[in-house]
């Protein structure tokens, strides 16, 4: 890997640890973090009462840019990879089936900290 691509790794690595650790202070549990599924790659999946979190984590110093780089394409293999996570939870006794589901996007920057866009997506395609 070069150096700017693991530099660019590392930073979005660290984004991610500062938006769970934001969302554990607003009293949510992460049930996982970069979880690999066929259909793509989750950044977290957290929950708080009732409420399952299924977030996407943007490092930029542009908080526009951020919230603006999730596509309709990323969104659909965000969904996929979500809807395969639950179904695998299903297979080992856990069911999230009267559980809310919102898709949040996180993005982290340099100079605002962490916005906290909940309801970023929804699923209508």
């Amino acid at each position: 890997m070069s150096t700017s691509r693991h530099l660019a790794w590392r930073r979005g690595r660290l984004g991610e640890l500062r938006a769970c650790l934001y969302l554990r202070v607003r009293g949510f549990r992460i049930l996982g973090r970069n979880v690999r599924m066929k259909r793509g790659e989750l950044d977290v999946i957290a929950c708080r009462g009732s409420l399952l979190v299924v977030a996407e984590v943007k490092r930029r110093d542009l908080l526009e840019e951020g919230l603006l780089s999730v596509t309709k394409r990323q969104q659909k293999r965000i969904v996929g990879g979500f809807e395969e996570w639950l179904s695998k939870e299903y297979e080992l006794g856990r069911d999230w089936g009267d559980y809310a589901i919102r898709y949040d996007v996180l993005v982290v920057g340099r100079n605002f900290g962490v916005h906290h866009e909940e309801d970023a997506f929804r699923v209508d395609f």
